[in-house]
């Protein structure tokens, strides 16, 4: 009796878990649908212009789950498992050869049969679109992953995150790169990132302590179009007081890093 209850219980635990699964795939997709007709822009995060991995990335944060920046640091990401391309399935991501190693990604929306529909952002398609798995993208296929877990903003270090009181105490960290302040970089984690994305990468370190950037148009311009900096109060020109003041080592040792690539 005490097994058959057990056993019960494993599979409703089981159904349970696959069900807030398919729920976390069908957000991402639905998300993803939002972004139909963007435009392609390497580097880009919003509608104004999108990548393939940060749609991704945006996507599945909408629905609870974070996922590194970048494709290639996606098909690595610890919290999933890789599939094959006959075991794909509905709100996998999908994962394409770029010369020599992984430089796109996309969302399944869709199996039927043999058909796999998904969605990216490519510049072949002038932005994002719907594609099948067919010619030139099963040529470059390299694996699928499925995803799991949920949302903790943990990076894939299983460091804990940051909480900063000037964000109102959230314990996810706003931005593209919220690893940045939750962990120690190495200089594989930037391999084949443009010098703009580290360098937004490191000033979103200073941006998430308040840093009021006033030199760099470029910069200005960023970070003003991002709601949560925008919602930052009583913002500093003094970054020497940041650093020294206000960051953790660890943002220190990234900031020290990254200055150095960017």
């Amino acid at each position: 009796m005490l097994a058959l209850l057990l056993l019960a219980l494993w599979g409703f635990a089981g159904s349970a878990y696959s069900w807030a699964q398919q729920k976390k795939s069908d957000m991402a997709i639905s998300c993803a649908d939002n972004y139909l007709g963007t435009p392609y822009l390497w580097g880009g995060t919003t509608k104004n212009g999108i990548d393939c991995s940060a749609l991704m990335q945006n996507c599945y944060r909408h629905a609870g789950l974070w996922i590194p920046r970048t494709s290639w640091q996606q098909a690595d990401y610890w919290k999933g498992r890789d599939v094959s391309r006959d075991e794909l399935k509905r709100g996998d991501l999908v994962f394409f050869r770029r010369g020599k190693g992984i430089g796109h990604v996309g969302l399944v929306t869709s199996v039927s049969g043999n058909r796999v529909r998904f969605i990216h952002s490519s510049s072949n398609n002038g932005g994002v679109a719907y594609n099948y798995l067919s010619g030139e993208w099963v040529d470059k296929f390299v694996k699928g992953k499925r995803l799991r877990g949920a949302s903790d903003a943990i990076a894939s270090t299983g460091t804990p995150p940051v909480k900063r009181a000037n964000l109102g105490g959230t314990s996810s960290l706003p931005g593209q790169y919220p690893e940045a302040s939750q962990r120690r970089l190495t200089t594989s984690d930037i391999q084949g990132m443009s010098r703009r994305q580290v360098k937004i990468m490191k000033n979103e370190i200073f941006a998430r302590h308040g840093y009021k950037f006033h030199i760099n148009g470029s910069m200005i311009s960023y970070f003003e179009q991002q709601a949560w900096y925008r919602a930052i109060l009583n913002k500093t020109r003094d970054g020497a007081h940041i650093y020294n003041n206000k960051m953790s080592e660890i943002e220190r040792r990234n900031v020290d890093l990254l200055k150095r690539y960017e």
